[in-house]
């Protein structure tokens, strides 16, 4: 039996080098084919939002007020502005309700017709009880109070849900700038490896690899800038403007409990405080409004011609009808148990955001210094990659996922810094304090 030919096994391993060389070039050029067409339907859809313009001089003060402005829940304000008012206006009154004019007309004339007529009119002036109109004055105030505490409740929401929306932003914007960066690089080395292709030292696979590394750049650049789009367009529906601040970090507060200043506490204090005063107030009025009637009657006596006219003062006072107060009374005992009830449930909840809050700072803190360590070290091992690569010792694909290394640790360490200020700014947040 004859071996074979060793020029037709070289000829054999030729051909198949060559179709696999040949399917791997298709696969790629498929794939970039792809890629590309992806990335021109992205640009377009990009390109019909105009991005958010930077406001050196826009501070947060301004911009707080023209997102409650902008707020669908603002218009409840000026509701309670005004039902605090009329409240204190009805506390002020010397009477507990409107007052009742009456009359009346009595005659015999279808019946005995013995000449008996009678005329009578009044005024009925409801009172207040004792410490009932001090009730009522109570429940104003604390109406008064619950109104100024709910426009700064509603300030301190607004303002948690602008610094979300902020660095939502900035963490896009720094995406953005990673991956343009990565961009750069990658077309940068694709000419390089077409320089070098044409020179014939390296194979065509290694530009269809460049090639296919710059479009998977271009690629997460692109959902990057979408990331972007969504951010500013939920920024911009948020506050109803096209610019942002160029500013937003914050200081750290060094605070570390609550207090009883936090504008939630104030509005659940001053929610309990109504629903107490509300309560006395329903406890008072359930026992009767005492009725003062001032009357005057002019009447004719039966057989007779003349009229005899006479004034008339009477007190009307309701007493007992406990079981009937305590039917009246039961939902505002209820309120006032759910009030109370809402606020340990709040002041829970705020202490677990604060602590939340702290432990994301922590972890992030001792995240941010293991992450610039190791940026560093990729930095440093893409840029021995980059030499080895140019002197032959290290293949395309090698550089390729050092570059990818690199840049992901680049990636990680600037979203730890963006994690970082928004630690802060949710600890600020979780405290009560403005930016």
């Amino acid at each position: 039996m004859h071996g074979m030919n060793p020029i037709g096994k070289t000829t054999g391993r030729l051909r198949r080098h060559a179709r696999s060389v040949r399917r791997i070039a298709t696969i790629l050029v498929l794939f970039l084919w792809g890629s590309v067409a992806f990335a021109q339907e992205e640009e377009h859809n990009l390109h019909l939002h105009d991005p958010l313009s930077v406001s050196p001089g826009l501070g947060w003060p301004e911009l707080i007020e023209e997102t409650l402005l902008n707020y669908p829940r603002f218009m409840e304000l000026a509701a309670r502005d005004a039902e605090a008012k009329a409240l204190s206006k009805r506390g002020a009154r010397w009477l507990s309700g409107s007052p009742a004019a009456y009359a009346g007309y009595m005659s015999d004339r279808a019946l005995d017709d013995t000449n008996m007529v009678e005329y009578d009119v009044g005024l009925e002036l409801p009172l207040w009880r004792w410490d009932q109109r001090s009730a009522a004055k109570k429940l104003g105030s604390a109406a008064d109070s619950e109104s100024t505490a709910a426009a700064a409740a509603l300030r301190h929401q607004v303002t948690g849900l602008l610094r979300n929306a902020l660095w939502d932003i900035e963490r896009a914007v720094v995406q953005v700038s990673v991956a343009e960066k990565g961009v750069a690089i990658a077309t940068d080395l694709l000419r390089v490896v077409t320089r070098r292709h044409e020179a014939g030292d390296l194979p065509l696979t290694d530009t269809l690899l460049a090639q296919s590394a710059l479009l998977e750049r271009e690629a997460a650049l692109i959902e990057s800038k979408a990331i972007l789009t969504d951010a500013e367009r939920a920024y911009r529906s948020l506050t109803g403007l096209d610019r942002r601040p160029a500013n937003i970090v914050e200081a750290p507060n060094l605070r570390e409990e609550l207090n009883a200043a936090h504008p939630w506490l104030v509005m659940a204090d001053a929610e309990l405080a109504r629903a107490e005063a509300e309560l006395d107030l329903v406890v008072d009025s359930a026992k009767g409004a005492p009725v003062l009637t001032l009357g005057s009657r002019r009447e004719r006596a039966s057989f007779s011609d003349y009229y005899v006219d006479s004034v008339g003062l009477q007190f009307r006072l309701p007493f007992g009808g406990s079981a009937h107060r305590g039917a009246q009374t039961a939902d505002n005992l209820r309120a006032v148990s759910a009030a109370r009830a809402d606020r340990a449930q709040l002041m829970r909840q705020l202490e677990l955001d604060l602590h939340e809050a702290h432990h994301t700072l922590v972890v992030v803190d001792a995240s941010l210094v293991l992450t610039r360590q190791q940026s560093e070290l990729a930095a440093r091992g893409l840029q021995m990659s980059e030499r080895a690569f140019e002197q032959g010792e290290m293949t395309l694909f090698e550089l390729l996922l050092q570059q990818e290394r690199a840049q992901n640790a680049e990636m990680e360490t600037a979203r730890l810094e963006i994690e970082r200020q928004r630690a802060i700014a949710e600890i600020n947040q979780a405290l009560g304090e403005g930016p």
